[in-house]
């Protein structure tokens, strides 16, 4: 019985399941490379550069560096790089000019000589403040809810983002750590919450997600971390804010006040690619070495006179 074209019928099948099965594989969710927030290094944009108190409206007015398109709210400065053990100016000088501080400038806790050398028993690697992962510019949230005079201090930047895609999953993905402020003791605690809200309404609470929260000894550093959210945006529009939490609040005791940091904010949406899972690929390669098969068998030499 010549069994050829059952051979040849099967390769056939095997080589259509293969390229079926990679047609119609659903893809993994990938996630495209446009950053879609303006801005992300802090860069100022008023020619006042950091150190400085970033300018905000209505909660304490302080003619400061301006990091638009991003709004600022409560007590936020703005640190980059610099020469010295840390890195940063966060922690060398006189600190960021103006009002908060005790001496009439703003530092953090650091190696540097503003607010006095931290010993390296508390502050010693990887305990001990530095530029984040990526080495740009980063913001100070106060993280402390305190009213003194009646105003709000609890620190937060927003930047109202457009291009969205209604039903597509997004990520937001930064880099954090956890400060003090030079001058200030007792050990504090540390999150971030992170939301992607309408622009108008009640923001739900499925917009809104928070780090862990750490605990930062007095005069320490909590090293920088990589976190990343999804969230599903609802409109095309909506507004990014990372809003800083901690304790104590500011004039408990000599406590406080914890300040968190952020670098490097990114947006990207997430698009279902046509990549096809790995296993898919060794079906469709399979498939397609059948098709060969099958050539050859119909092509190969036919030897008469052989014995079966």
């Amino acid at each position: 019985m010549d069994i050829s074209p059952i051979r040849g019928y099967a390769y056939t099948a095997f080589a259509i399941a293969g390229l079926t099965a990679f047609l119609t594989s659903p893809a993994p969710a990938q996630t495209s490379g446009t950053n879609l927030i303006d801005n992300p290094g802090f860069t100022p944009t008023n020619g006042m550069p950091s150190p400085r108190q970033i300018t905000v409206g209505g909660d304490v007015a302080f003619n400061g560096t301006e990091i638009a398109p991003w709004t600022a709210h409560g007590l936020v400065f703005l640190f980059g790089p610099a020469a010295g053990t840390s890195g940063t100016n966060a922690d060398v000088g006189a600190g960021a000019p103006g009002h908060f501080g005790p001496t009439g400038g703003f530092c953090l806790w650091g190696p540097g000589s503003c607010g006095g050398s931290v010993p390296s028993s508390i502050q010693s690697p990887p305990n001990r403040l530095t530029l984040g992962p990526d080495g740009g510019n980063f913001v100070a949230l106060d993280g402390a809810l305190a009213e003194p005079g009646g105003k709000m201090i609890r620190g937060s930047i927003s930047q109202t983002l457009n291009g969205l895609e209604v039903g597509v999953p997004t990520s937001v993905m930064f880099n954090w750590a956890a400060a003090q402020q030079a001058h200030f003791f007792m050990d504090t605690t540390q999150s971030l919450q992170v939301s992607l809200c309408p622009a108008t309404g009640t923001c739900p609470s499925t917009d809104i997600q928070t780090t862990p929260t750490v605990t930062n000894p007095e005069r320490g550093f909590r090293a920088w971390m990589a976190e990343s959210f999804t969230f599903t945006p609802t409109s095309s529009s909506e507004v990014l804010t990372f809003l800083g939490i901690g304790t104590p609040e500011v004039g408990t005791a000599t406590g406080g006040p914890p300040f968190i940091l952020v670098e490097s904010p990114s947006l990207i949406i997430e698009h279902e690619h046509g990549v096809p899972e790995p296993g898919t690929w060794s079906l469709l390669v399979t498939g397609f070495a059948a098709i060969a098969g099958l050539g050859w068998w119909r092509r190969r030499p036919k030897w008469s006179g052989v014995p079966a």
